[in-house]
């Protein structure tokens, strides 16, 4: 064993609304050997309900519902505002490490000295998010006027809707389980330069959402009982009832760089960057046939509700200006020059610095100077026909400005 570390929190808050919360942390760190390192790590989170989502005067809209007593469809008024009943919001958190950096330590003797600048790390992650601060459907408050605390449905003397009360609520619980993983290598400077690659990778395997949608109807065995909405997130498509649309599972970012030390203070580099989204379904997309209320994935005019992956290549070129090396004669000895001659009735003055230190070399010292070009082959975005956003595209996983270009000088002080 060459390390061990655990490390023991604890988080304790008080608050006026919702008394006090002692959340702990554990972390460990281990390495069985100098090349290899494992960590853990278990959390707990907790996050008050803000001011605006307690308090907030109710906004007023109108609204189309159907009225569940009649059967009618009904324009009524609805009022989105705070509600003081809100619990805070809980997190648990899992998180596992792997990182190998072969020969790191001693190169020079290690049998994986030749693969020293090498870094390849494995993490795993778990979030639970519970008690999440939402809003439900209006429809859904309708149906369901007691099953969430701060709701409510007024009615007028003849049995028509007047009025919706829908403020924020505690709506479910959601599950994500995901991988991130990649690695860098960095070579020696050698007379030609050095490389720099790097690449990342995002993969969610596992996304579940668990969400309150009212209570079961009398006549049933659970009658009086919350009723949950299940949906999960299965490689590219999610499953369960009036889902729509799911998000990539897997993200990648890649880049290769080309450095060269120029002047032995200043630096140029220019590489390329990798970006690659891999596709997801869009709204009302039935692949997995779960929902039988939708159209197995197509629609007028026959479109299939997937949206394509999407890749980008950046380019980027720079001169990083370096400090130079101030150059101060040494101080001759009190009662000698500058040559080492003792003075003989003269008064010893030592040297000032030769040369100005206000030249352009000082002043562009720790400057960078970039130019690049997002998206060089300027990809379009894939087809989503997901009305929700009106624009074509996934506008949360796409950028429909394409190509474009950029400078940009950085100086450090």
């Amino acid at each position: 064993m060459r390390a061990l570390q655990v490390v023991l929190s604890e988080r304790y808050d008080d608050y006026s609304l919702f008394n006090s919360a002692a959340k702990p942390q554990i972390a460990v760190m281990y390495k069985p050997f100098d090349d290899l390192t494992f960590r853990g790590t278990y959390s707990e989170a907790f996050v008050a309900p803000s001011l605006s989502q307690l308090f907030t005067t109710p906004l007023l809209f109108q609204a189309l519902v159907t009225n569940p007593n009649t059967g009618n469809r009904e324009t009524i008024l609805l009022a989105n505002g705070g509600n003081p009943k809100l619990r805070p919001e809980n997190a648990y958190e899992y998180y596992a490490e792997l990182l190998w950096t072969p020969g790191a330590k001693d190169p020079e003797h290690s049998w994986w000295g030749w693969l020293n600048g090498f870094t390849a790390y494995v993490d795993w992650f778990q979030v639970e998010l519970r008690q999440i601060i939402g809003t439900v459907p209006t429809q859904t408050v309708v149906n369901n006027p007691s099953a969430f605390a701060g709701t409510a449905v007024l009615f007028n003397p003849n049995g028509s809707i007047r009025e919706v009360i829908n403020p924020f609520v505690n709506v479910g619980t959601l599950l994500a389980d995901y991988i991130d993983f990649g690695g860098s290598y960095v070579t020696k400077e050698y007379p030609w330069g050095k490389l720099d690659m790097e690449a990342n990778a995002t993969y969610v395997y596992n996304y579940a959402v668990k969400t309150l949608v009212g209570t079961f109807p009398p006549g049933s065995p659970k009658a009086g009982q919350p009723q949950f909405q299940v949906y999960t997130s299965d490689d590219q498509y999610r499953t369960g009832a009036n889902v729509n649309g799911s998000g990539p599972d897997f993200k990648l970012v890649a880049s290769i760089f080309y450095d060269k030390t120029i002047c032995g203070v200043d630096t140029f580099r220019t590489g390329f960057t990798l970006n690659y989204t891999d596709s997801e379904s869009d709204v009302f997309n039935n692949r997995k046939g779960s929902a039988p209320n939708l159209n197995n994935g197509l629609d007028s005019p026959g479109y299939v509700h997937l949206i394509g992956s999407y890749t980008t290549v950046d380019w980027q070129i720079a001169y990083i200006f370096g400090a130079p090396a101030l150059v101060t004669p040494e101080t001759p000895k009190p009662g000698y020059d500058k040559e080492g001659k003792r003075l003989v009735g003269e008064k010893a003055i030592a040297p000032k610095p030769e040369g100005s230190r206000w030249g352009w070399r000082t002043f562009l010292a720790n400057t960078t100077l970039t130019f690049g070009i997002k998206n060089i082959f300027d990809a379009h975005p894939p087809l989503s026909i997901d009305q929700n956003s009106g624009n074509g595209y996934d506008f949360n996983n796409a950028d429909p400005i394409g190509r474009y270009f950029y400078i940009s000088a950085e100086k450090k002080f």
